[in-house]
């Protein structure tokens, strides 16, 4: 299952052709060189799947949501997955999204899995905010069961209320040890010192059921970031998805800070805990459509951040 409980099971009759990865990889430099300045508040490349368990995921996510936190997994599995995104926060504001990862390449050593993301932040009809990602991930060794795989994502975002106006750079490992086991390792905004985060991740999943265990350490400013993460497949057609995440400070002023937003929820107060769930209908018209819903609450500020997604899986495959 490997996080992807529903997608596994679905039998796609297509073969994505090697010129879907050239293209969008064409789409991915020109979209970053289109992205424009914006007062980005809290906008950050997320997914309801990716919300509603918590953010974790480094060392279990796949396709979509390992664009997201641990680039390296893109290639963990073969498929062609498009991801439509929609949200809405509790200070009013709309973010839509598009994530689409092109992985087929199994145990291919000399074949690209390629990713392209893109966020736009909506304040009072007007796009206020934009973060672009482009990513690549690849398998480097194979030895008896294991598999290490290795990926980057080159990204872009403005954000007014901090200046921030640039390029990022984040990086990870992944090492499948078996079909229920793996770990991860990532590397988080690695460009710029005050936002440079390290951490790693675990991954168990069965056939109906994965787990994620994840730590972020925010180096600048010693704070540990805990997340877990759970996907229950009750049928073939329905999953539930359960989501917790603690932010350690190491004191009281850090709470005015600015989130890490690639990996954060996109709740700009910045609270110790949040709590996150959502639904998954599979199967939609009898094909590979999936429709996601995310709720992410916390506590301590009563915000909110509430997720709809659109997603279709294309000849989906995990290794063994």
């Amino acid at each position: 299952m490997n996080a992807y409980v529903p997608i596994v099971r679905l039998k796609g009759a297509w073969s994505t052709p090697l010129y879907y990865s050239s293209s969008l990889f064409v789409c991915s430099i020109i979209l970053c060189l289109m992205s424009e300045s914006a007062n980005a508040q809290g906008v950050g490349l997320t997914t309801p799947r990716v919300a509603a368990m918590g953010h974790a995921g480094i060392g279990g996510a796949r396709a979509n949501s390992a664009l997201i936190l641990n680039p390296a997994g893109m290639s963990a599995g073969a498929s062609y997955a498009v991801d439509a995104n929609y949200f809405r926060t509790s200070e009013g504001a709309n973010l839509l999204g598009i994530n689409v990862v092109d992985s087929q390449t199994r145990y291919s050593r000399d074949r690209l899995a390629l990713g392209l993301g893109y966020q736009a932040l909506m304040k009072s009809g007007e796009a206020s905010g934009h973060d672009a990602q482009v990513g690549f991930s690849l398998p480097v060794s194979k030895l008896s069961s294991s598999l290490l795989l290795m990926g980057a994502s080159a990204r872009y975002i403005y954000d007014e209320r901090t200046e921030r106006d640039g390029f990022d750079l984040n990086a990870g490992l992944l090492l499948q040890l078996s079909s229920a086991v793996s770990v991860g390792a990532v590397g988080v905004e690695l460009l710029e010192e005050d936002r440079r985060s390290l951490g790693g991740g675990l991954g168990l999943s069965t056939q109906r059921l994965s787990v994620n265990l994840d730590y972020l350490r925010q180096l600048s400013v010693s704070e540990n970031h805990y997340r877990a993460g759970a996907e229950l497949m009750l049928s073939d057609a329905l999953v539930f998805r359960f989501g917790y995440l603690y932010r350690q400070r190491r004191d009281d002023e850090l709470s005015v800070m600015s989130p890490n937003v690639n990996d954060l929820s996109l709740i700009n107060e910045s609270p110790s805990q949040q709590w996150s769930g959502g639904i998954a209908l599979v199967g939609l018209g009898g094909g590979d459509g999936q429709l996601s819903t995310s709720y992410s609450y916390a506590p301590e500020t009563k915000s909110y951040f509430f997720g709809l997604s659109l997603s279709t899986y294309l000849n989906m495959g995990i290794n063994p």
